[in-house]
């Protein structure tokens, strides 16, 4: 007697999937969507929901299979088996299996969950809001004239100065653009790491020259101040381009850096302006890192 309960997250929301196994047979399947950000850690995720779930229902298995470890897994196993108040005796586990049948059934849980969260998706029309929230969102944060309907993204990537390229990636409505993406193999930095260097190289190729009709609404730079300030020495410099805004993205805490201020702009955690400008700059790095190793191969 088991219950599995397989977790998929996306963003905002998370898909869950009990499986209740009893006497070797799964018997049911429970579905439910949680609203809970990114930035909650899985564990805590899985701690609340089994605390809620068990807390609702009168069927405890001797066994819960789950997918990662709790901190105070003594503590739900205690509190389970009181629930279950067997005459025997037995104990309610929380077991993590890592091969083996369970590990199968638990996998088949974590697919069922994602499908649960696809289904909702749909039924909600969650992509469409989310996206229009998020560029509702950047566009109040960072002062624009309208939304981002265009956002365009920079990423080095370089080992000790050797391979060094460049990736631009293309959001188009809150969307990959893939069609758009361009990558640069920089040469002015060849043989010495010099973000700042790659940066005024790919920016110059990019936007000098460029009709003004043609620029995004938005540009990203990944990077704090350093970066950003060569990409605007270009583009404002020998680009000519004084409207476009342009911000950098820094890594560490999340800090969107603008361009005449001292102060980093910090979007709300869990905002859907976050997770988007943080899509778009793991695009970005994954973008650089894919043409880096492939230069690199060769």
């Amino acid at each position: 007697d088991a219950d599995v309960v397989g977790i998929a997250r996306e963003e905002t929301i998370a898909g869950v999937h009990v499986f209740m196994v009893r006497e070797g047979r799964i018997i049911n399947g429970n579905e439910f969507v949680l609203d809970k950000g990114r930035d909650i850690p899985d564990e805590n995720l899985l701690h609340d929901f089994l605390l809620r779930y068990y807390d609702a229902t009168t069927s405890i298995p001797r066994e819960v299979i789950v997918d990662c470890e709790l901190e105070d897994a003594e503590a739900v196993e205690g509190w389970l088996t009181g629930k279950l108040a067997s005459v025997h005796g037995a104990r309610v586990r929380i077991t993590v299996p890592r091969r083996g049948e369970k590990s199968e059934l638990l996998a088949l849980a974590r697919q069922n969950a994602g499908h649960t969260l696809n289904r909702y998706k749909v039924r909600t029309n969650y992509e469409d809001k989310r996206v229009n929230a998020a560029l509702l969102q950047l566009e109040s944060a960072l002062a624009l004239d309208g939304p981002p309907m265009r956002i365009e993204c920079f990423d080095i990537s370089t080992i000790h100065g050797s391979y060094t390229v460049a990736s631009m990636v293309v959001f188009t409505d809150g969307r990959p653009d893939t069609n758009q993406y361009r990558r640069f193999k920089i040469k002015s930095a060849e043989g010495k790491p010099d973000d700042f260097l790659s940066m005024r190289e790919v920016t110059t190729r990019r936007y000098v020259g460029l009709p003004e009709d043609e620029l995004p609404d938005l540009i990203i730079i990944d990077g704090g101040k350093g970066q950003l300030s060569s990409a605007l020495e270009i583009i404002r410099g020998a680009a000519g381009h004084k409207d476009v805004p342009v911000v950098g993205l820094a890594k560490q805490f999340e800090l969107v850096f603008t361009e005449g201020n001292s102060e980093p702009v910090e979007l709300p955690r869990r905002s859907q302006s976050l997770y988007l400008i943080q899509r778009i700059r793991d695009e970005a790095h994954r973008f650089a890192i894919t043409f880096h190793r492939k230069l690199r191969g060769k």
